[in-house]
C-alpha cells in the first residue's frame, strides 16, 4: 500500500510540477520584430507552436506556424515558417519502395535555422524522419534530396531468374550542392564525401558563405554538454524481511526491521532533448543483511523456532530519471528503475532449541523488483534521495523482502 500510494504521489507530482523555463528571445510577424520570454522546449523536432510571454509577470500565450514568419531563443536557436516541397518517404527500411525519386507533399512548417548567409540551410525533423533544405539569397527554399529505396538484382549466373532486393540511395543532394553552390576552394570530392547530416552540411554552407567575402550572418552553434555521468553512491537500507508459504507454516517467522549499509556507483546518460532533462541510469550496488529472530512453535521438539538469515547481493537497477531545474545550483529528481538482484551463497537457517539443524531456504533464482525515488542535487555534484522498493521475492519466493533507502549520492564526472 506504501509503494502504492508513493508511486501515485511521484506520478502526479511529475505532471503537475515538471516545469520548462522561459528564456529571452522574439518572434517575427508581418515584418514586425517583439521582445519576449519563449519556453524552451530544447525541441528535438520542428514544432508546429510555440508559448511565450511577453514579460515574465505576463500571462502565457502561444502562436503557431500560421501567424509567425519567424522566432527564436537568443544565443541558442532560431525557426522560420516556410511553404516547403517535404519529401514524406518512409525511412524505415521494409517499408522502403521501388521508387528512386522523392514523394512530394508541401506543407507550411517551421524549418529550424542552420546557417543563414548568401546560401543558407534549413532542416525539419520529425520522429520518423529529417529533411534538409537550402536556399540562395532570396530565390526559393528548396529541398536537399536524399532517398533510399528498393532495386532488384539478379544473382548469378545470369538468367537464372533469381533475384535478391538491395538498398539503394538517391544522393542527389551533392550533385545539387555542387552545380549551385561551389565556391573556388570546394571540389566535386568535398560534394561527394558529404554525409546527409547537421554537421556535414552545416560546414559546406560555412565554407561556401565566407569565400569571396560572402557574408555569413548566422550559424547555429551547438552547445557541447557532457552526456554521462559517473556517480559514487552510498547509503542505508531500511529492511523488512519475514518467510511465509512455507508448506505446512511451522516454518513461517518474522525477522522484524533492520538496516544495512549499501555501496556502489551510478553511471547516468543524458538524453538529447528537453535541456538534458531525461536521463537513463545503470546503477550497481552491493548490500549485505544479516538478521535473526525466535518463537515459538509447538510442532518443534523444544517448542523453539531459530532462525538466521544472510543475503548479499549485487542489486542492478535499470532506470529513466526526470531532473527539474529549482535554480541554477539546486534540481530535484524522480526516479523509477526496474531492478535485477544477483545474489550467491544466500541462506536461511532454521535450528531447535538446542541449536540443531531443522532445516534450510537457499537462493535458486534472480529476484527482480521495482523502485521509485525522489531526491535532491544542488551544485550538480551532491545529491540525496529517497526510494521505496516493491516487495521482492528472494530465496526461492519463501523470503518477502521489502525495504526503503536513503541514498546519498556524489558527481565524479
Amino acid at each position: 500500500m506504501k509503494f502504492r500510494l508513493l508511486s501515485l504521489l511521484l506520478f502526479s507530482f511529475l505532471l503537475t510540477k515538471a516545469q520548462t523555463s522561459f528564456k529571452p528571445g522574439y518572434f517575427i510577424s508581418n515584418g514586425k520584430k517583439t521582445e519576449c520570454l519563449i519556453k524552451d522546449e530544447d525541441w528535438k523536432n520542428s514544432p508546429r507552436e510555440f508559448q511565450y510571454k511577453l514579460t515574465e509577470d505576463n500571462e502565457v500565450l502561444m502562436r503557431g506556424v500560421y501567424n509567425t514568419n519567424e522566432f527564436g531563443i537568443n544565443n541558442k536557436l532560431k525557426f522560420k515558417s516556410a511553404t516547403v516541397n517535404i519529401d514524406t518517404s518512409t525511412e524505415v527500411t521494409n517499408r522502403l519502395d521501388y521508387n528512386k525519386e522523392p514523394k512530394f507533399k508541401k506543407e507550411l512548417v517551421f524549418l529550424r535555422i542552420l546557417v543563414t548567409g548568401k546560401a543558407s540551410l534549413y532542416v525539419y525533423s520529425t520522429n520518423s524522419l529529417t529533411r534538409f533544405f537550402y536556399q540562395k539569397e532570396e530565390s526559393e527554399i528548396k529541398p536537399l534530396i536524399y532517398k533510399k529505396y528498393k532495386v532488384s538484382v539478379s544473382d548469378s549466373p545470369p538468367n537464372n531468374n533469381k533475384s535478391k532486393l538491395k538498398i539503394a540511395e538517391n544522393h542527389a543532394y551533392k550533385q545539387t550542392l555542387y552545380n549551385t553552390l561551389n565556391c573556388e576552394n570546394q571540389t566535386i570530392k568535398d560534394a561527394e564525401r558529404l554525409q546527409y547530416s547537421s554537421k556535414d552540411l552545416k560546414d559546406y554552407f560555412v565554407v561556401y558563405n565566407n569565400c569571396n567575402d560572402h557574408n555569413l550572418s548566422y550559424q547555429e552553434i551547438n552547445e557541447k554538454k557532457k552526456s554521462i555521468h559517473l556517480i559514487l553512491k552510498t547509503g542505508i537500507n531500511f529492511n523488512n524481511v519475514k518467510v511465509t508459504n512455507t508448506v505446512n507454516g511451522d516454518r513461517n517467522i518474522d525477522f522484524g526491521s533492520g538496516s544495512d549499509f549499501r555501496f556502489g556507483f551510478e553511471a547516468e546518460l543524458l538524453l538529447p532533448f528537453k535541456n538534458n532533462k531525461w536521463s537513463v541510469f545503470l546503477e550497481p550496488t552491493f548490500h549485505s543483511y544479516t538478521n535473526s529472530a525466535s518463537r515459538f512453535e509447538p510442532n518443534v521438539i523444544g517448542e523453539t523456532l531459530n532462525a538466521e538469515i544472510t543475503y548479499q547481493s549485487i542489486e542492478l537497477p535499470i532506470g529513466v530519471r526526470h531532473t527539474i531545474f529549482l535554480t541554477s545550483k539546486v534540481q530535484l529528481f524522480l526516479n523509477a528503475a526496474f531492478v535485477f538482484d544477483f545474489s550467491r551463497d544466500n541462506i536461511v537457517t532454521f535450528t531447535r532449541k538446542d541449536g540443531s539443524l531443522l532445516s534450510e531456504i537457499k537462493n535458486t533464482e534472480i529476484p527482480t523488483n521495482l523502485f521509485f525515488g525522489v531526491g535532491t542535487r544542488v551544485f550538480d555534484r551532491l545529491s540525496l534521495e529517497a526510494r521505496v522498493y516493491s516487495r521482492r521475492g528472494i530465496l526461492g519466493n519463501f523470503v518477502n523482502y521489502s525495504n526503503t533507502a536513503i541514498v546519498v549520492g556524489f558527481r565524479v564526472l
